[in-house]
């Protein structure tokens, strides 16, 4: 049998032990706040997500309709990206047939034949709306007509040397040096995303202007590299290392001059008001 001290000292502990776990009213008041506040919250982020998706159906349309047209667009890029054709706005993505896809590529092709003069508006027209000088705007007009009459060449060798003179005069650089658009491509991967991305086809684009489009030229063995590459390098074309006298790599240049032609025009209000950072 316990002695009346002990059974006195377990009392002691137990009121001990649930005085411990009790909540004053004080604090029970401010828990019950803090659960209508998250309550609160939770319902705000859930009317938030709910607006959103409101916002964006009628862009999107239902989305296991925009997923199949991405995952659409993703194999159409793949077929293109075999023959060496870069994206671009004007690509005519609904030719792409899934049942018959090996055919995407030629008809591609076989649209900017039958419909050059449409494409050459476009393109033309787009240019002609950046901030760029009239020279740019004037050569650019120029490959668009070399393509026209399929004079390749041309179009590619028309097109790099006005790219670098705006380039220059966007970045004020002196006409020495190298003439890589290496400010260009920093500028471009540290300004908001909406600057430089215009379209499905930007990050391919830019993945390109950074990689390839200005990579060195620097033995046989890249030379030959260059040479089955029919997206241009400009050092391999202005230095007449590759000669690049085809429709395929004529289309490229000029996908890629309209491209780098309207990030220079949306990145220069960036030169002015943050130019220490770019």
């Amino acid at each position: 049998m316990e002695d009346e001290k002990t059974i006195e000292a377990r009392r002691v502990a137990l009121a001990k032990i649930r005085e411990g776990l009790e909540i004053d009213q004080v604090t029970r008041e401010r828990l019950a706040q803090q659960v209508q506040q998250l309550q609160v919250s939770a319902k705000a982020m859930m009317d938030l997500f709910a607006s959103v998706a409101r916002a964006i159906q009628p862009v999107l349309g239902p989305l296991p309709e925009f997923f199949s047209a991405l995952n659409r667009y993703r194999e159409a890029k793949k077929l293109l990206a075999q023959s060496q054709i870069m994206p671009s706005r004007t690509i005519p993505w609904p030719l792409f047939d899934e049942e018959s896809p090996e055919k995407f590529t030629e008809n591609v092709l076989e649209h900017y034949r039958q419909k050059w003069a449409e494409v050459e508006i476009d393109l033309l027209s787009s240019v002609r709306e950046f901030d760029v000088s009239d020279v740019a705007k004037d050569a650019f007009a120029d490959a668009l007509a070399c393509h026209r009459n399929k004079l390749y060449r041309s179009a590619v060798l028309t097109l790099f040397p006005v790219l670098e003179s705006e380039y220059r005069q966007a970045f004020k650089r002196e006409p020495k040096g190298q003439a890589s658009l290496r400010d260009l491509r920093t500028a471009m991967m540290k300004v908001p995303i909406g600057v430089a991305f215009k379209d499905l086809a930007s990050y391919d684009l830019i993945q390109i202007v950074h990689k390839h489009l200005y990579a060195q030229v620097v033995s046989p063995e890249s030379i030959e590299l260059f040479e089955n590459n029919l997206i241009p390098n400009r050092n391999a074309a202005i230095h007449g290392l590759v000669d690049y006298n085809n429709e395929i790599s004529s289309l490229n240049a000029i996908f890629l001059a309209e491209y780098v032609l309207y990030l220079i025009a949306q990145i220069k209000p960036y030169l002015v008001e943050q130019e220490p950072n770019l």
